[in-house]
């Protein structure tokens, strides 16, 4: 039940889209994409840290979850739900992508 996204925006367009969300959402994104800007090629991880994408990928793995649970019950899905999960997909293609 993956979100059907066309080609995923770049880190430059999220950020943009960001500022015309408003409010506390806004900024919630907006610093957490901000947060992905890559690091120094020389600089890693700290011990003991899971890269990022893995605890991102578990999340959207948990989100898919609920919502595969709740419509097997025929309860109905929270938009909330929906709008993280795609939001996760995004930004997990965003990390994959060559160059990052």
């Amino acid at each position: 039940m993956t979100p059907d996204l066309k080609e995923p925006p770049t880190l430059e367009q999220a950020l943009a889209a960001c500022e015309h969300l408003g409010g506390e959402q806004a900024s919630l994104v907006s610093r957490f994409l901000h947060t992905l800007r890559q690091p120094p090629a020389d600089q890693q991880p700290p011990l003991g840290l899971r890269p990022l994408v893995f605890a991102l990928e578990e999340r959207r793995d948990e989100v898919f979850a609920a919502i595969d649970r709740h419509a097997a019950c025929s309860l109905d899905v929270p938009d909330r739900w929906r709008q993280e999960l795609q939001l996760l997909e995004v930004v997990i293609e965003l990390l994959h992508r060559p160059g990052r």
